[in-house]
């Protein structure tokens, strides 16, 4: 499904060989990601591409980019008045019942005397996540959910939190699983205009004291609100969305069995007349687009939301 378009600032599919600890930003960031402690890839678990990333819980996280000034719009710096994103994962926790606080991604460590953003695990199955703006005393918001909103299970979830600042209320929004579990309501104070205090870090606060143990898949980080209510979570990892020209042919497309787009290569010197032709199709709004040229198969999907 697409999902990796221009609003998108930070996608990492943690696909790769097993024990791999190359870790890629495939948004047109392309951030640096670099691996420390046992920070790896591991094919034995993953909701998507066979990999995610595996985190031990003690030495294990990734450096994102090279600076405080890299995320800065997530705290608000950059519009101060109206500044919104998303951040989405799936992760799959061995013990969801640990009272351990386990970061999944953060510009700062947790402090209202630094400026930035987290997102976290804590003790009764919950989900916090803060920005901060330096003052030492309020902070822009912290959301603490309620105990018990994330699944006590091992399997693999989806967790999104969205953030609007334009909001009067109900500015943070936590999603499990698709469902709107938990919102809170911003303080009021103004966000900083300064960079993040620390470097962007995935998989433990920048200062070493909430390592993530488990597994994360398919984090993404985005400059805009994807979801307002409930949804279905995705089904495959996010693709880039495609463009229309006349060797990238976009199709509505109806009637037309999808295993047959996804295997049918067009002929050469085809493009030309069927670029022409706008063929709908039924799958729940999802159009097709040719990403090659003439004798490409119809593989690249774009599909609706999120």
């Amino acid at each position: 499904m697409p999902g990796n378009d221009s609003n998108t600032k930070l996608l990492a599919h943690c696909n790769g060989t097993d024990a791999s600890t190359t870790f890629v930003d495939s948004s047109s960031s392309a951030w640096s990601m670099t691996a420390n402690g046992t920070a790896q890839i591991d094919t034995a678990q993953s909701e998507f591409g066979g990999a995610s990333g595996l985190f031990d819980g003690s030495t294990s996280y990734v450096v994102v980019g090279s600076s405080g000034a890299d995320f800065k719009f997530l705290h608000g710096a950059l519009d101060t008045s109206a500044f919104k994103f998303t951040i989405d994962f799936w992760v799959k926790r061995p013990d969801p019942t640990s009272a351990s606080a386990m970061t999944i991604f953060a510009t700062c460590p947790e402090s209202a005397a630094n400026v930035g953003v987290l997102i976290r695990f804590g003790s009764s199955r919950r989900i916090i996540a803060a920005i901060y703006r330096g003052n030492g005393a309020n902070n822009v918001i912290e959301h603490l959910s309620p105990n018990n909103i994330y699944p006590n299970d091992s399997n693999w979830h989806h967790i999104a939190w969205t953030y609007d600042q334009s909001l009067g209320s109900s500015n943070s929004t936590f999603f499990v699983d698709g469902v709107n579990s938990s919102t809170g309501t911003k303080s009021g104070q103004t966000p900083s205009t300064n960079n993040a205090t620390s470097t962007a870090t995935f998989g433990d606060s920048p200062d070493g004291t909430s390592f993530y143990n488990g597994w994360v898949d398919e984090l993404r980080i985005s400059n805009k609100i994807r979801w307002t209510s409930n949804f279905t979570p995705p089904t495959v990892e996010y693709s880039n969305d495609p463009t229309s020209s006349s060797s990238n042919l976009r199709m509505s497309m109806l009637g037309i069995d999808l295993a047959w787009l996804h295997m049918y290569p067009f002929p050469d010197g085809a493009i030309s007349a069927i670029d022409r032709q706008q063929i709908a199709y039924k799958y729940r709004g999802i159009v097709a687009q040719n990403v090659g040229g003439a004798g490409t198969p119809y593989r690249t999907l774009l599909g609706v939301g999120g």
